[in-house]
């Protein structure tokens, strides 16, 4: 990768999400997770050792996990760290979570439809990398969509819910 941008822009690609950079306050605009993407010539001694001990200890199977705990500080604001290939194959169901955390604010929406694309509900692709969407095409209207949606919420798109009334779609609530 060139620079720290490139780095944003795969991360977005790879999460799903949409690169903002200095337009937004977070690096990556995502449906789930506010994204800060931080990009370092090679990170720090102690990190990588504690992660390489996480790994050679993981049985077989098993993603590997660090936890990071500050003495003297609450344990929910520790800090997890998980290589992204593995955050993109276990987290998509949130089978692996307790139930309380699938239960609470960390689960998937309920509009989630696993293995398939959320626009035109055909099964997606088995690949490498996590996706959202079968193809470009819906990847763009369920933008279009999530940002429609957004609008009226917002009451920033009055003049569409007569065109909506039209189409004999249901108004949105």
């Amino acid at each position: 990768m060139r620079n720290w941008k490139d780095v944003e822009r795969r991360i977005a690609r790879e999460l799903g999400g949409e690169r903002v950079g200095i337009l937004g306050r977070e690096d990556v605009r995502h449906d789930r997770y506010s994204i800060e993407v931080k990009t370092r010539l090679e990170l720090p001694a102690f990190l990588k050792g504690a992660y390489g001990q996480a790994q050679s200890n993981a049985a077989e199977g098993k993603v590997p996990l660090l936890v990071l705990k500050e003495k003297g500080k609450r344990f929910d604001d520790c800090l997890c760290v998980l290589r992204l290939a593995d955050f993109l194959t276990s987290s998509t169901t949130g089978a692996d979570l307790p139930q309380e955390a699938v239960n609470g604010t960390i689960s998937r929406s309920p509009g989630d439809i696993h293995g398939r694309c959320p626009v035109c509900l055909k099964p997606l692709p088995s690949t490498r990398h996590l996706r959202r969407f079968c193809c470009d095409r819906c990847r763009l209207l369920g933008w279009l969509i999530k940002d429609l949606v957004r609008a009226l919420d917002a009451g920033e798109a009055e003049g569409l819910r007569g065109g909506i009334r039209e189409l004999g779609g249901k108004e949105h609530e």
